[in-house]
């Protein structure tokens, strides 16, 4: 039974007919977050899911150390929340699936 049916309404297409692929992307999400404290296994389940679901996993913690990185290089004190938040904001952070190239 499809999941419109079970809510007791139509199919978001003309007709109430939905492919396969079209139900596919409807109910797959776009973003995952998994959150815990720290050492709880969120990147080993994360890293996990997203293969499992042949999604890209992104590590945030990853984008804070770049800016943090970004930061000292550039000899801003790290807790001046204001000149970090700045450098944040104009930093350019790419989002790619890993190569061999990254080691």
């Amino acid at each position: 039974m499809a999941e419109a049916e079970r809510r007791g309404g139509e199919s978001p297409t003309l007709g109430g007919a939905e492919t396969a692929k079209e139900q596919e992307t409807r109910l797959k999400p776009s973003t995952i977050a998994i959150d815990g404290p720290a050492a709880s296994g969120k990147s080993t389940i994360g890293e996990l899911l997203a293969r499992h679901l042949g999604y890209l996993y992104f590590d945030t913690g990853v984008m804070y150390r770049a800016v943090t990185w970004a930061a000292l290089q550039r000899g801003i004190p790290i807790e001046d929340e204001a000149a970090v938040t700045a450098l944040a904001e104009r930093l350019r952070i790419d989002v790619t699936p890993p190569t061999v190239d990254d080691g």
